[in-house]
């Protein structure tokens, strides 16, 4: 029988597949920056998505997900555009006569995606912890979070994605994906996702969420004083001032 984390679902394939902790090509550069694990002593590190893959899914679990790595492909090559609009915009002199453009994304899927990699990166690099919900091993996460990523149902709050946005700040990863484990007395919380130059908070417990009250490494995580908002509205994004284009997540529709 094959290593699956989506075992508990009961319909597993009975072919291994050797899964990329972030689907290989989904992005541009395929870079992942990964930190909050002690085995990285404190420290960032960058990989390359083709070096770090593992036997955690089986081929049914992997193959299903498709749609869900779309969409997060979509989005992130979406944000490079809005960056691009802006700073094109930015030379401009005449904003009398810019059309608002909006982009729409699915936040269903990408909230889908967003806790689907975090169990990628879990199952890897925190052999050592527990899911704070369930007191299982990482390979082992919770039915119920397994289950709204394959579409069974939804993450209920106060499980899901949150912004972390700050106004006016910019990531360090403009054009890779990082992830920053949360833990607390070797319990897994969630994570911090940096998606491009955008920052979430993927929340896989059910405690409620406090600034400064989560333990990563033995220090108090505060969020930079920002009280994350679960199922973010979007992005505005501005010149001189002015409204030039926008983002939004739709909650709404089917996943």
């Amino acid at each position: 029988m094959p290593k699956c984390w989506a075992s508990g679902l009961g319909d597993c394939s009975d072919k291994q597949s050797r899964e990329h902790y972030i689907s290989k090509g989904l992005f541009d550069n395929d870079l992942i920056i990964v930190s909050g694990f002690d085995w990285l002593q404190g420290e960032a590190k960058t990989f390359n998505l083709s070096t770090l893959t593992a036997n955690i899914l089986c081929t049914r679990h992997n193959t299903s997900l498709s749609e869900v790595d779309s969409e997060a492909q979509r989005i992130f090559r979406m944000l490079g555009n809005c960056r691009e609009l802006q700073s094109k915009r930015a030379g401009m002199g005449y904003r009398s006569h810019w059309s608002k453009e909006k982009f729409v994304a699915n936040g269903i899927r990408f909230e889908r995606w967003a806790a689907k990699t975090t169990i990628n990166i879990f199952c890897i690099a925190a052999k050592d912890r527990l899911w704070q919900m369930s007191n299982t091993s990482p390979n082992n996460p919770p039915l119920e979070i397994v289950r709204a990523i394959y579409g069974n149902e939804r993450l209920e709050a106060p499980l899901g994605i949150y912004d972390l946005q700050v106004v006016g700040t910019k990531t360090t990863f403009p054009d890779a994906i990082g992830l920053e484990t949360l833990s607390r007395e070797g319990k897994l919380y969630g994570a911090i996702l940096y998606f491009k130059e955008v920052r979430f908070l993927v929340w896989l417990s059910r405690e409620p969420i406090e600034s400064g009250s989560i333990m990563n490494d033995g220090q108090t995580w505060g969020f930079d004083g920002v009280m994350p908002m679960r199922h973010p509205r979007g992005l505005d994004f501005t010149v001189g001032g002015s409204l030039s284009h926008k983002l939004r997540f739709q909650w709404f529709r089917a996943s």
